[in-house]
C-alpha cells in the first residue's frame, strides 16, 4: 500500500535515485541501442506523461505500457519498496514539475555507474588482494 503521509518529505534526488534510476536500468537494451541519445528525451517524456497518474503503482503501470521495461529482481525490489514507503502525491508532484532535473540526476548516476564498471574492467588486479600485503 502506498504511503501518503503529508508530513513526510522527499527530494527530487531521492525520487531520481530510489525510483527512476532502477526503472531506467531495466529499460530494454534494444530500445537504448535503437534510439541512442534520444532515449533520454523519450524516457523523460514518458516520466512526465506517467506522472499524471493518481498513484505510484499506476505511474509504474503506465511507464510499462509506454516503454518496454524488463525488471531484474534487485531493481524490482527497490522500486516496489519505494512505492510502498514514499509519499505518493509528493513524489508524483516532483515527477510532474521537475522531470528534467530528475532525469539529469539519473543520467549522472548512470554515467557514474558506467565509469565504475569501466574502471573495474581496466584494473582487474586492483580488485584482487595485493601481492605485497
Amino acid at each position: 500500500m502506498e504511503q501518503d503521509n503529508t508530513t513526510q518529505t522527499i527530494t527530487a534526488e531521492e525520487v531520481a535515485i530510489g525510483f527512476i534510476f532502477p526503472i531506467w536500468r531495466c529499460l530494454n537494451a534494444d530500445i537504448k541501442q535503437k534510439y541512442g541519445a534520444d532515449t533520454w528525451g523519450m524516457f523523460e517524456n514518458f516520466v512526465r506523461t506517467s506522472a499524471s497518474q493518481p498513484s505510484l503503482q499506476t505511474f509504474l503501470e503506465k511507464m510499462k505500457r509506454l516503454i518496454k521495461i524488463e525488471f531484474r529482481v534487485e531493481e524490482q525490489k527497490q522500486v516496489l519498496e519505494f512505492i510502498q514507503n514514499a509519499p505518493a502525491q509528493k513524489t508524483l508532484t516532483l515527477l510532474r514539475t521537475q522531470p528534467s532535473y530528475i532525469i539529469l540526476i539519473v543520467r549522472d548516476a548512470n554515467t557514474q555507474l558506467k565509469e565504475g564498471k569501466k574502471q573495474q574492467s581496466l584494473n582487474p588486479i586492483s580488485q584482487q588482494a595485493s601481492f605485497f600485503d
